[in-house]
């Protein structure tokens, strides 16, 4: 074996050259034995007990093989809450590259590490690390505030120094108001900082913004197709193989992405809600061609219960009023589900109508015809109240379009009632709904506005500033709070969320995907904070998966492509000519500009 560190020695003509004598003043006298033997002889015994103490040797004598043995033997060791941390402060000290491995463990089990007393050893540069660590936020900055008090006081006279660099490092916006009180009135801060350092400390928080927040309000992404170079101009059945089944959540009070639960099937173009017992609520707009029940898999509906972690699948019925349906959108009333869609009138003709279908317990339907409508029309919906729907209507006739809008009483199932003051003949190339309000969208003109159909208003916001990308159809887009958010698209993971009162746009971390992504379901819901705590790169969730501990049904379809190849071409010509006198209609003496 070699040892730079004596051939060195040697080579410099140095006093040891020709004495043959040489004093090592480092190490324990068993250790530097071992490693000698191991020089001389090639073999070494090593233990978690010892391997400190050869490693000190090892490193001094530049023996970088007997260092690469020793960072085998770790590599062979179990890992645990208990020995990450002591294998991570060797590998630190001695440079070895199981420092990363051990790093990741000790991150991803941290609720478990805090627990133990080895913890408290940490160097200092390691605790601003894990204070200063984004992808940690599955612990509570409470528990990262009571760890720091624990390290701080376990060697108070080596570490005070460097209190006020750590408390500053440590997130105290997310501290909460009881655990903050408890510490300043237990005086716990005293002796570990001066008077002026807690001031500035508690200055520092006052002027944050206190998030401790138990529900967080969020956008739910999931479902779509991965757009991909490799399938790029491939037939259809090649770039719907390429559908995502996993769901992102962008909590909107954080600005960031996190993982939800893997769905059951990929999705190519899902609808997505959420009741209000927190149920997540899955069905696929590309429904089956006209007159084939082969295809009613398709209208399966997937029902996620975030308290069980459990999925369920409600098959719909094939009933005859199926029969040529085209789901188009569908929604939770109380505890009632509604499909909306279009389909034949008649079963011996082909005049269609708007037809809204509820779906019963075990997936029996009851069908409700609304309205004539025709093949090129489109139908979105949304809740007025617990009792009330509103439809929207993208209404073909003549070459050109028009949005009507209906009120409809699910309790009673009357006639929908038309909302005349609300219609318009200017086409818009996205509906968007949230919260009963209707916002329309113009992509090519920039233009927005929403109506409320509760109050029969108008609300048009000024032209949207130019975008830093192209407003395409393929993206995602979604509104909250008088902010238009955009998700990705054909060739894009990018996010964008466009404040309407300021008139600017605001770029977002990406969404969590390798490649472009489109044609997702889009929902806004709020869920509690804890379940949207985990970072995209949580190492937490590197060993215990979102998807641990989910239950999925058994499924009957082991193939979910699709292969309709009428279904994603364009139906709308979104390109009308432009009327100004049309447009004054949106400014009438009703509308508020904001």
């Amino acid at each position: 074996m070699t040892c730079p560190y004596f051939e060195s020695m040697y080579n410099s003509g140095l006093a040891e050259k020709t004495s043959g004598k040489v004093t090592i003043n480092i190490g324990k006298t068993y250790a530097v034995e071992n490693v000698l033997q191991y020089l001389y002889l090639g073999n070494i015994e090593m233990s978690m007990s010892n391997l400190e103490d050869i490693l000190e040797v090892a490193d001094y004598l530049q023996c970088f093989d007997l260092k690469k043995l020793c960072n085998e033997f770790l590599d062979s060791q179990p890992m645990d809450s208990k020995s990450c941390v002591k294998i991570c402060l060797i590998s630190s000290l001695y440079d070895l590259a199981i420092h990363d491995e051990a790093m990741r463990f000790m991150k991803g089990h941290l609720k478990q590490v805090f627990q133990d007393e080895d913890i408290l050893t940490l160097t200092h540069e390691s605790v601003l690390s894990l204070l200063s660590d984004e992808t940690l936020s599955y612990v509570s900055q409470d528990s990262f505030l009571q760890f720091l008090l624990r390290w701080l006081k376990f060697d108070i006279d080596n570490r005070r120094k460097d209190a006020f660099q750590l408390f500053l490092a440590l997130n105290f916006e997310n501290v909460s108001n009881e655990s903050l009180n408890q510490v300043l009135t237990d005086n716990e801060l005293d002796g570990l900082l001066p008077t002026n350092d807690i001031n500035a400390i508690l200055e520092h928080r006052n002027n944050g913004t206190n998030h401790q927040l138990q529900t967080s309000d969020i956008v739910i992404l999931g479902g779509g197709v991965f757009f991909d170079k490799l399938n790029f101009g491939q037939p259809k059945e090649v770039i719907l193989s390429s559908s995502s089944k996993k769901m992102y959540a962008f909590n909107l009070d954080e600005q960031k992405w996190t993982n939800l639960w893997t769905m059951p099937l990929p999705l190519e173009r899902p609808v997505i809600r959420v009741s209000d017992d927190k149920k997540i609520h899955v069905m696929n707009l590309l429904g089956p061609a006209r007159s084939e029940f082969s295809c009613f898999n398709r209208y399966d509906m997937h029902i996620f219960e975030i308290a069980s972690k459990s999925w369920k699948t409600i098959k719909i019925d094939q009933d005859r009023h199926l029969i040529g349906f085209y789901l188009h959108d569908f929604i939770l009333c109380g505890k009632r589900i509604f499909l909306l869609g279009r389909g034949v009138k008649q079963f011996n003709t082909t005049e269609e109508s708007c037809k809204l279908i509820e779906v019963k317990d075990g997936g029996s339907i009851e069908t409700q015809v609304l309205f004539d409508c025709n093949a090129k029309d489109h139908f979105y919906c949304s809740n007025l109240d617990s009792e009330r729907i509103v439809i929207v209507c993208e209404w073909f006739h003549k070459k050109t379009f028009s949005i009507k809008y209906y009120n409809l009483d699910t309790h009673a199932l009357t006639e929908p009632t038309r909302a005349k003051s609300c219609s318009s003949t200017i086409s818009f190339t996205k509906i968007l709904m949230y919260k009963g309000d209707i916002i329309q969208l113009d992509l090519k003109r920039r233009m927005m506005r929403k109506f409320s159909p509760n109050n029969n208003t108008w609300f048009c916001y000024p032209k949207i500033t130019t975008p830093p990308i192209e407003l395409s159809k393929s993206s995602m887009y979604t509104f909250c709070n008088d902010n238009l958010y955009v998700f990705g698209g054909d060739k894009s993971k990018s996010s964008y969320k466009y404040i309407c009162k300021k008139k600017i746009w605001v770029e977002l971390d990406d969404i969590p995907v390798t490649t472009g992504l489109y044609n997702s379901g889009v929902c806004v819901s709020t869920v509690a904070s804890e379940l949207v705590a985990c970072h995209p790169n949580c190492p937490h969730c590197f060993y215990n998966s979102k998807d641990s501990g989910v239950t999925y049904p058994e499924s009957e379809h082991s193939d979910a492509s699709y292969h309709d190849s009428d279904d994603d071409s364009d139906e709308y010509d979104w390109d009308n000519d432009y009327d100004e006198e049309e447009e004054e209609y949106s400014r009438s003496s009703d509308c508020v500009l904001m």
